[in-house]
C-alpha cells in the first residue's frame, strides 16, 4: 500500500537491499526464538530493531530469560539468510510456540518465535556491536516493571 501512495503522491522511495533480519535469543533448552526483526538501512547496517514477537511475551518470562542470560537484554542472537540480498528467493522461516518446560516457578505463557531452521544462530554482536550498552542508554526494560497480563 505505500508504494501505491507514494506513486500516487509522485513522491520518490526506495527499498533495504536485505532482507530482515530475524532477532532474537535462545532458550535453556539451546532452541533459538526470533522476537524480533533487523530492518536494514539503503547501506546494509542495521537501521533499527522492531519487537514484533516480543510485544506479546509475558514480562514475567522477559525477567525470567533475562536472569537466565546473566541480567542481558533478550537481544543476543541473530539469524539471516544467506540469500538476503537475493530479492527473488523466498527463504522457509517458520513461526512456533515454545512450550518448553523451565525451572519452577514457570515464568509465563510459552513464547511466540521465529526460526529459520537451516541457518546458523550468531552473536548479534556481529551486526550490532554494543547493543547492551545501547539497549540500556535507550531505557531498556521498563516494561518488565509491569503486570503480566491475563491473555
Amino acid at each position: 500500500m505505500f508504494r501505491f501512495a507514494w506513486h500516487a503522491l509522485k513522491t520518490d522511495f526506495g527499498k533495504p537491499s536485505r532482507w530482515l533480519t530475524s532477532v532474537g535469543v535462545q532458550f535453556p533448552d539451546g532452541k533459538y526464538c526470533g522476537h524480533s526483526f533487523a530492518q536494514h538501512h539503503p547501506n546494509g547496517s542495521v537501521a533499527f530493531i522492531h519487537g514484533g514477537l516480543l510485544k506479546t511475551w509475558q514480562p514475567s518470562l522477559n525477567r525470567w530469560l533475562t536472569k537466565f542470560h546473566g541480567n542481558k537484554t533478550l537481544f543476543q542472537h541473530f539469524k539471516r539468510s544467506e540469500h538476503d540480498l537475493d530479492a527473488s528467493y523466498l527463504e522457509k522461516v517458520g513461526i512456533y510456540y515454545h512450550g518448553a518446560e523451565f525451572s519452577d516457578p514457570r515464568p509465563g505463557t510459552p513464547a511466540s518465535c521465529t526460526d529459520m531452521e537451516h541457518v546458523d544462530v550468531k552473536s548479534l554482536d556481529e551486526i550490532v556491536p554494543d547493543m547492551e550498552e545501547r539497549f540500556k542508554a535507550a531505557g531498556g526494560y521498563w516494561i518488565l516493571d509491569g503486570e503480566d497480563s491475563h491473555m
